[in-house]
């Protein structure tokens, strides 16, 4: 179970409060549980892009896909923080580690707030690996102890 009051999120774990796949109980229990959540607001293209390729995937219908995104757009529940400011920090982590600078604004907002990334994004987790970043960015999965299973949210 991830200890922390503080979170910064990506994308591959807020699609998953609102379309039911792996994950998605312990993406529940860490909106429902922890009291602080920011991502970056890149997080709003990437979500609307995740939705959209489901629509286009034939996994959600229209009316859940339009549900989604006006039920993500009158949430709260994430402090959404101007990419602009993290880009230079952004762009030397995704130089360090040799990846997309997308993920890098995520690792970039957690650096400067001094609390624990979360994704469900293996191939960050993979990229991060025994770089300074490691210690702060956190699997999903690694939320699991602990999380009632049979939760799941409703679209």
């Amino acid at each position: 179970m991830i200890a922390a009051s503080r979170l910064v999120l990506d994308a591959s774990v807020v699609v998953k409060w609102y379309v039911p796949e792996r994950g998605t109980p312990e993406a529940i229990a860490i909106r429902d549980t922890i009291p602080f959540l920011a991502a970056p607001d890149l997080l709003t293209t990437e979500l609307g892009n995740a939705v959209w390729k489901k629509l286009q995937r034939g996994e959600i219908s229209r009316t859940d896909a339009d549900a989604i995104i006006q039920a993500f757009v009158v949430s709260r529940q994430v402090a959404l923080y101007s990419a602009r400011p993290l880009l230079e920090p952004a762009f030397a982590a995704a130089a360090d580690i040799q990846h997309p600078i997308y993920d890098a604004l995520y690792l970039a907002l957690a650096e400067i707030l001094g609390c624990p990334l979360v994704t469900d994004d293996q191939r960050l987790i993979r990229a991060v690996a025994g770089t300074r970043f490691a210690p702060m960015v956190k699997s999903l999965a690694g939320h699991r102890e602990g999380v009632d299973q049979s939760r799941t949210q409703d679209l």
